[in-house]
């Protein structure tokens, strides 16, 4: 029923979660270095229940990892050999091996620095002619040409503003870009041939062993919609027209065709994110139908608990007596998430987009009842180019990712956690068995069953700290005691 139920993007849209549970991990060592009130037993029960709630937590964010990890794999290999829906795409393989590589030392509680750089397999398609530069790739060829794009336009918008000016006062202010400037706004031509480029290469190369069993026009589409392509070749060739429009015509054309590639990018920039939430929204209903499935057969095993359930112990830490529908659902509350971050992200590009199109509005056409509207429109056009989602908005998120400590994170060992937080509550369970002892002996209390009576006050959860199984024991009739979920009847990963 769900053998294919993921293609190959959504299993990387799910690759992209943050699923290990930093803040049940940071509420775990607060409460446990935060210093006790030893001789209160409601304290010592209390923070015993809350530490094996929150390993817990931690514990399923771990057994989801190890199913991200799985597809981050597979999605590797897909990139290396092409599959029905996948192209081959070197690059894009390396960075899910480094990022299945990434997960496993989280989940093996690793220091990240310790990641050894995975070893690539043999590679199957032609090896090319000449060696290409490490750094030199499609994804660098994208990220030079928006900053060029973006710089471009900054001055644009400033050369704008002083013609504006120069109306008023052309002693003072005066534009400074020639009109030969616009053959600059070609670049869009170049990424727009560099796409095609990379589409045709990859379409009438040499196949991969695996790629010989689809047709040439699956693997066309499959580089033609890989990413965000599609919209990179529809922006590119809209505004490569545009501008080469702009430079053979003058006049009110000119300026109408102008005005509509605005209108354009408002409609564009509102489709994008649109379908964005969209496509998250299906996996999220997809993650939904799993558990609903889970919840009727306890048996039943869908394409991400899979995963885990083809460990075949190659971590020591993976147990498998966690509940399947934590595990599904810890994933679907994160990729719920993600489809508010991306609705979030295009409020900002369309408020940019839109800003925009008024100020050029207002620069083209000034209303008559409201001064200065060609000042105002410039001032529009650069907040919203600049500031919302051009060159300044770049400039701060580069900062940002400098900015950011690079701090080590060491997860935390669940197994050392689990034997200290027994051992530690044994003995709390021994001074309060010596408190009431003590109580006793000195109330004259030498009746062995008055001991007994007062012994059995001590509170259950920190005798059993010591005398009963673990919260996390191998054993999976121990999961009663689990406070955050509870399993499916005769649920078993064997």
């Amino acid at each position: 029923m769900f053998a294919n139920a993921y293609t190959s993007s959504e299993t990387a849209k799910i690759c992209t979660l943050t699923l290990r549970n930093k803040d049940a991990e940071r509420a775990y060592l607060d409460i446990k270095n935060k210093p006790k009130k030893e001789n209160d037993p409601q304290v010592i029960q209390q923070t015993h229940k809350e530490l094996e709630t929150l390993l817990n937590k931690i514990k399923i964010a771990r057994d989801a990892q190890f199913c991200q990890m799985k597809m981050a794999e597979e999605l590797a290999d897909a990139y290396t050999e092409g599959r029905k829906d996948t192209p081959v795409d070197v690059w894009e393989a390396d960075k899910y091996r480094q990022l299945a590589a990434k997960l496993k030392a989280e989940i093996d509680e690793q220091p990240l620095t310790q990641i050894k750089k995975p070893t690539p397999p043999l590679q199957t398609s032609p090896k090319p002619k000449k060696p290409v530069k490490k750094n030199f790739r499609t994804a660098m060829v994208y990220l030079l040409t928006g900053w060029y794009t973006s710089f471009r336009l900054f001055i644009i918008y400033i050369n704008r503003t002083l013609a504006i000016l120069e109306k008023y006062d052309p002693d003072k202010f005066r534009r400074f870009l020639p009109k030969w400037f616009s053959i600059f706004g070609l670049s869009y031509g170049m990424t727009f041939l560099f796409d095609w480029y990379i589409i045709l290469r990859s379409t009438f190369r040499a196949p991969t062993p695996e790629e010989t069993k689809l047709s040439r026009w699956t693997r066309f589409k499959n580089v033609l919609t890989k990413g965000s392509r599609p919209n990179r070749l529809l922006n590119d060739g809209i505004w490569f027209t545009i501008n080469m429009i702009a430079i053979f015509l003058t006049g009110g054309l000119s300026i109408a065709i102008g005005f509509a590639g605005f209108i354009f990018d408002e409609i564009h920039e509102i489709f994008k994110p649109t379908f964005s939430y969209y496509k998250h929204h299906q996996i999220t209903k997809k993650i939904q139908l799993e558990i609903d499935t889970v919840k009727k057969d306890a048996n039943y095993c869908g394409p991400i608990l899979r995963k885990l359930q083809a460990s075949s112990g190659d971590l020591q830490n993976i147990e498998q007596n966690v509940s399947k529908l934590a595990i599904l659902e810890h994933i679907q509350t994160q990729q719920k998430n993600q489809e508010k971050s991306t609705l979030l992200n295009g409020i900002r590009t369309i408020s940019g987009t839109t800003l925009i199109l008024v100020g050029v509005f207002f620069m083209i056409y000034p209303p008559s009842f409201l001064p200065a509207a060609a000042l105002i429109g410039i001032g529009l056009t650069i907040v919203g180019g600049s500031i919302f989602t051009g060159l300044f908005y770049k400039i701060g998120n580069l900062i940002k990712s400098k900015v950011i400590s690079k701090k080590e994170d060491i997860p935390i060992n669940i197994d050392m956690e689990l034997k200290e937080l027994d051992k530690q509550y044994s003995s709390y369970d021994t001074m309060l068995r010596r408190l009431h002892s003590d109580r006793n002996n000195d109330d004259g209390l030498e009746n062995s069953s008055d001991s007994d009576s007062n012994t059995a006050k001590i509170p259950s959860t920190i005798k059993s700290a010591s005398s009963s199984p673990s919260l996390f024991s191998n054993n999976p009739g121990n999961f009663q005691e689990n406070p955050y979920h509870q399993p499916p009847p005769g649920f078993s990963f064997s």
